[in-house]
């Protein structure tokens, strides 16, 4: 096994305006590689929280969350300060480790047209999830839709599709009928689980 991600923590209950840290421990053999905490309110949405590079020394921080990264202990805890209502939701912490290559520039599109982006990747390992997030302007990270390495099917979310092919480490987006919300950065990233 390449590497491992662990959360121990059971379901808490947390006042407004607490502070709670939520735990996580993971296990690589690379010394390059990305952590992150995803935040999943019941609405269902995976969103990006705050993520940390292994070859920074200071400690990543996002308004009110913010992490204590323990490269030789290899912990990654998350700290919420000033609890608030919106902040319930299931918290998932995830490792990236691999290549994962973006080429295309800015690129103008007309509405109601369809656009492809292209991503590769490379990896050894088998048990991944490969995912693609929107980031409009000024606002926060978005899951738009992911792919699990072993499934054969394509995934697909509304208007959003994906060609994954495994053999050819290949993951483009595809998002038809293009409209003026869909303006945003858009990022691939490749997660491992256990």
């Amino acid at each position: 096994m390449a590497q491992k991600v662990t959360q121990t923590q059971p379901e808490m209950s947390v006042h407004e305006a607490e502070t709670v840290t939520l735990d996580c421990t993971f296990d690589t053999r690379v010394s390059n590689y990305y952590l992150f905490w995803y935040k999943q309110p019941p609405s269902g949405e995976m969103v990006l929280i705050i993520r940390q590079e292994a070859n920074k020394q200071e400690n990543a921080t996002n308004n009110r969350f913010s992490v204590n990264f323990q490269k030789a202990d290899k912990s990654f805890s998350l700290r919420i300060s000033a609890a608030q209502l919106g902040d319930a939701a299931m918290y998932l912490c995830a490792l990236m480790e691999g290549t994962v290559t973006q080429t295309q520039p800015e690129m103008s599109v007309h509405e109601a047209e369809t656009v492809t982006l292209d991503c590769t990747f490379d990896t050894s390992d088998s048990n991944y999830y490969l995912f693609w997030y929107k980031q409009p302007p000024s606002r926060e990270m978005v899951l738009i839709i992911r792919q699990e390495a072993y499934k054969q099917k394509n995934a697909t979310n509304n208007r959003f599709s994906v060609n994954f092919q495994k053999a050819d480490k290949s993951f483009s987006l595809r998002i038809s009928a293009a409209q003026l919300e869909d303006a945003a950065m858009y990022l691939d990233y490749m997660v491992y689980r256990k």
